[in-house]
C-alpha cells in the first residue's frame, strides 16, 4: 500500500548511507593514494552483501505466506540466518587464506598493498546481510519502527568513523561498530511493533 512507501524510501536511503559513509569519509581524511586503497577493498568486501541480498529479497515472499497461513515465521528467519552465517564464514575463509591473490586478480598489482585492508573490510560489512534479513522479516509483519533504529545506526556510524579514524584499518572497525548498531537497534525497534492484523469485516 501506498502507506508503507515512506518505510521503504528511509530503508533504502539507510541502505545507501551504511555503504557509502565509509568511502565519503576517508576521501575527506586521507589523501587520494590511501583513499583508493580503501575503496578497492570496501567494493570488494560490500559485493558480499550485494550477491547476498538477493536471497534475503526472496526470504520476504517465504516470511509473507508463513504469515498468511499463520505458521511460526522465526523458524524461517533463523534458517536463513544460518545460511548467511555459513556462505559468508566460507567467504571469509577465502578472504583471510587469500587477500594478495584476490587484490591482484580483481584489480591488478598496483593495489597488493590494499591486502590487508581486506579481513576488517569484510568483517565490517557481513552484519548488512543479516540486517537485511531482519528488515524484510519486519517489512513482512508490516511493522515499521525498525527504520527509526536503522537511522539512528547510521548516525552512530558516521560519529564512529569522526571519532575514530587514525588509519584505514580503524576507519573499517569503526564501520563495524556502526553497522552492528544498526543490526541490534533494528532487531530492538523492530519488536517494538505489534503484528498489525487486517481488519475483520461483519456483515
Amino acid at each position: 500500500s501506498w502507506k508503507g512507501i515512506p518505510t521503504l524510501f528511509l530503508y533504502s536511503l539507510c541502505v545507501v548511507s551504511a555503504f557509502s559513509l565509509d568511502v565519503l569519509m576517508v576521501k575527506h581524511y586521507f589523501p587520494p593514494a590511501e583513499a583508493g586503497l580503501f575503496i578497492a577493498a570496501s567494493t570488494l568486501a560490500k559485493m558480499t552483501a550485494v550477491i547476498i541480498w538477493p536471497i534475503t529479497t526472496v526470504a520476504y515472499s517465504f516470511f509473507c505466506d508463513a504469515e498468511a497461513k499463520r505458521e511460526k515465521t522465526s523458524t524461517l528467519l533463523w534458517r536463513g540466518g544460518r545460511f548467511i552465517l555459513l556462505f559468508t564464514l566460507v567467504l571469509l575463509a577465502a578472504v583471510v587464506m587469500f587477500p594478495d591473490s584476490i587484490i591482484r586478480i580483481t584489480y591488478g598489482a598496483d593495489f597488493a598493498t590494499a591486502a590487508p585492508l581486506l579481513v576488517p573490510a569484510f568483517l565490517a560489512f557481513i552484519p548488512t546481510s543479516f540486517t537485511s534479513l531482519l528488515c524484510n522479516y519486519h517489512l513482512s509483519k508490516h511493522r515499521e519502527s525498525f527504520v527509526y533504529g536503522l537511522s539512528l545506526g547510521c548516525v552512530l556510524q558516521f560519529l564512529f568513523i569522526l571519532c575514530f579514524h587514525s588509519s584505514l584499518i580503524a576507519v573499517f572497525w569503526a564501520s563495524a561498530l556502526g553497522i552492528i548498531s544498526q543490526l541490534i537497534l533494528c532487531a530492538f525497534t523492530g519488536l517494538l511493533d505489534r503484528h498489525t492484523q487486517p481488519p475483520t469485516i461483519h456483515n
